[in-house]
């Protein structure tokens, strides 16, 4: 098989055809496509060939072209750089099946697709993506990150739609080894295969809570858990106790995985024990998995946060549907819990949040992640969104 084969759509049966298989946006949407023609550009900016939605991302990042009969990558002056296998792109370089890139923050493996005849493939359908277990991310990568605590954090607006204010943060952490970024999901699912992901997410917090000490205007400071840390919590409680005796006056909420299966009464318990630090609990990304409406009910967590899923294109969407959105939010508000709005990317979305009952919000709109001291020491969000962001 020839290393590289003609991209073009009308392809014959048979003759082999790469493809690119990842995470589009910074781990939340696994995504999968065939390369039909080069040169190929991949970059943030919608008028590139393959658009990747992470503001880690340059606008024209790097781009896939032939060169005699190979398939060839070069970076177009990123500001956050390429990789191939974890290793820094200097120039221009050839590819080869099975090689991982690292644009940014984000992660993408190069594949071959082969037709067999008109009704059959050999391999997997390009059509739909399976996750795969960690691309980029060996065992060595995590525990050496883990050895030398290579993670920052950033922080995210979350604001009051009503008023305009900033009413907290979420910690989003970042890891890098010798220059290269790696995707938090893959470097999280090398994790897991090794037992460390409790650990990889609890010096992912710790940096996130001093970093958030440079926070002004005593916010709310979101933080994910790990699902391993929920199923067993006396490690990552014990850690929170610290936590609330260093610092008894932090507003901390903790975020749990929409996913995360732990059972009723042993959600009771927890979220009894962060009653006792004065610890808030938020539901994450409602909607993409099983819908926590029983937990909702018997342990109402202080916030929900509905899922980009619910969000993006929402003033385009049926009525239908923004009726069903609107009815979970009431039922939320019912039951003393408040929603927040995830994704929200354009002033069309936040009005049509508005409109369905959402008081709080968060997304590229507000502000990209960034580093604690780079927000206003007072809770306002006099940022430029709001020069174009207008309700009502």
């Amino acid at each position: 098989m020839r290393r590289n084969q003609p991209t073009d759509s009308s392809s014959a049966a048979g003759e082999a055809l790469w493809y690119l298989e990842g995470f589009i946006d910074s781990g939340r949407r696994t995504w999968r496509t065939l390369i039909r023609s080069l040169p190929l550009v991949v970059g943030r900016h919608p008028d590139c060939d393959l658009q990747l939605f992470s503001k880690e991302v340059s606008l024209r990042h790097a781009e896939l072209f032939e060169c005699e009969g190979e398939l060839w990558i070069r970076d177009l002056g990123s500001t956050n750089g390429t990789a191939v296998n974890l290793e820094q792109l200097e120039g221009e370089r050839a590819l080869a099946e099975g090689d991982v890139l690292h644009l940014a923050d984000l992660e993408l493996r190069l594949s071959i697709y082969q037709p067999v005849d008109e009704g059959t493939t050999r391999g997997v359908d390009p059509g739909s993506y399976h996750r795969d277990s960690g691309f980029g991310c060996s065992a060595s990568s995590v525990r050496r990150l883990l050895e030398e605590g290579s993670v920052r954090s950033l922080f995210q607006p979350v604001v009051e739609l009503a008023d305009r204010r900033i009413l907290g943060y979420e910690a989003l952490s970042r890891a890098m080894l010798d220059g290269v970024h790696l995707s938090p999901a893959e470097l999280f699912s090398a994790a897991e295969r090794l037992g460390l992901a409790g650990e990889l997410s609890g010096l992912c917090r710790a940096r996130a809570l001093a970093a958030a000490r440079h926070l002004g205007g005593a916010p709310l400071v979101f933080i994910n858990l790990h699902p391993d840390e929920v199923r067993r919590p006396e490690p990552l409680l014990e850690s929170l106790r610290q936590v609330r005796k260093a610092d008894p006056n932090l507003r901390l909420v903790v975020e749990i995985h929409e996913l995360t299966g732990s059972g009723i009464e042993r959600m009771r318990r927890f979220q009894a024990a962060l009653r006792e630090l004065d610890i808030r609990l938020a539901f994450d990304d409602f909607g993409t998995g099983r819908a926590r409406l029983l937990e909702m009910a018997e342990v109402p967590p202080d916030y929900l946060k509905f899922d980009i899923s619910l969000i993006r294109d929402l003033d385009k969407a049926p009525v239908a549907r923004r009726r069903v959105l609107a009815s979970l939010v009431d039922l939320a508000r019912s039951l003393g819990i408040t929603p927040i709005a995830e994704g929200v990317e354009r002033p069309a979305e936040a009005a049509a949040c508005v409109e369905v009952g959402f008081q709080l919000a968060q997304g590229y709109l507000f502000g990209v992640p960034a580093q604690a001291i780079d927000f206003p020491e007072e809770l306002t969000a006099q940022a430029q969104i709001y020069s174009q962001f207008q309700i009502g």
